[in-house]
């Protein structure tokens, strides 16, 4: 069975995602997306054909590309966007099945997808009721197979994970840094952006990274990772920090406080309503008093049991887990 997908070979997150079932095979066929922002591993793919025009915007050429990939694959698995419309064309043309990984909050409109696989519970309740007529299965991303637990044991050092920021403060990081001014524990807090242009920060309890880092050292080090985000279904930093072993601030919000520990969420204070694409989203706003009372009181705190949570859930979503779900689900289309 060839499973085919259009993506980025990039170290962004949706990059690291769709390596990930390439590697666990999943995927068995990649076109490569260029992107023009981060670095291009093409040598991840070797010998994949390679789309060098900006999404939506292909070439003579690159149209008989994406027709000649579509027309070998027996299943095309999509995550979260269908890349250029060509795509579903020839889809559709050679009655190729169609998958697609969504995100809740950027959906890419109308697709005539045969089976919707959604990565949270927040997603799969968003896509039944956007599609109601159409197959809407859940499946939880598996764990990164590059995440390596450590038990964490005492909370000093926290991370936060800015990414390329998003967009409304979407990851919560200018919360944590006004937060900050009302923590009284001499705790480490490090920042880690995409070349993200965050405001100048003078407090000497936390650094910034402006840069992507590489995979193996984005959860080797830190104790805490401190994530309160303001929307999001599947969350890929929050899950593979627990992963790793790392005790998570966040969010007390749904679906995250059906898998984190609770008692160290933070409730939100207010919400508000975005549109992307024209479909509403729900925003959790907070108190930055209550992420500073948070963090003191996870100062210094024994995270063993924390550690021992995140191991037990990452084996239970491990790809040796999660693989044959995914398999046998793709596999009903033929």
């Amino acid at each position: 069975m060839r499973v085919g997908t259009i993506g980025y070979a990039t170290e962004s997150g949706l990059g690291l995602l769709i390596q990930d079932f390439y590697k666990n095979k999943v995927i068995t066929d990649i076109l490569v997306q260029t992107h023009n922002s981060f670095l291009n591993h093409f040598d991840w793919y070797p010998g994949a054909p390679v789309l060098a025009s900006p999404v939506g915007h292909l070439a003579t050429e690159e149209k008989l590309t994406v027709e000649s990939f579509v027309r070998e694959i027996d299943i095309l698995f999509l995550f979260e966007s269908y890349w250029h419309p060509q795509v579903i064309d020839f889809a559709l043309q050679y009655k190729k099945p169609i998958v697609l990984m969504p995100m809740y909050e950027w959906s890419p409109g109308p697709i005539p997808a045969n089976l919707f696989i959604t990565p949270s519970l927040l997603d799969h309740q968003y896509y039944l009721d956007l599609y109601p007529n159409a197959r809407v299965e859940q499946l939880n991303v598996p764990v990164s197979s590059n995440v390596i637990w450590r038990e964490r044991k005492s909370a000093v050092k926290f991370i936060h994970n800015a990414g390329n920021g998003s967009s409304n403060d979407r990851n919560g990081t200018l919360d944590l840094i006004k937060a900050m001014e009302y923590v009284k524990s001499p705790i480490e807090l490090e920042i880690r952006a995409q070349a993200l242009n965050l405001p100048e920060v003078s407090n000497p309890k936390i650094s910034i990274i402006n840069k992507t880092l590489p995979f193996d050292q984005l959860w080797s080090s830190g104790d805490v990772f401190i994530f309160v985000e303001r929307f999001a279904g599947l969350s890929m930093p929050l899950q593979e920090a627990f992963a790793s072993g790392m005790a998570i601030i966040a969010g007390d919000r749904f679906p995250l406080n059906q898998w984190l520990p609770l008692d160290l969420l933070i409730k939100p204070v207010g919400h508000e309503t975005l549109s992307f694409n024209g479909l509403p989203t729900i925003s959790s706003q907070y108190d930055v008093k209550q992420i500073a009372a948070m963090i003191d009181s996870v100062y210094g705190m024994d995270l063993a049991p924390y550690s021992n949570a995140g191991a037990l859930w990452a084996k239970q979503n491990s790809w040796d887990e999660m693989r044959p779900k995914y398999l046998k689900l793709i596999a009903s289309l033929i």
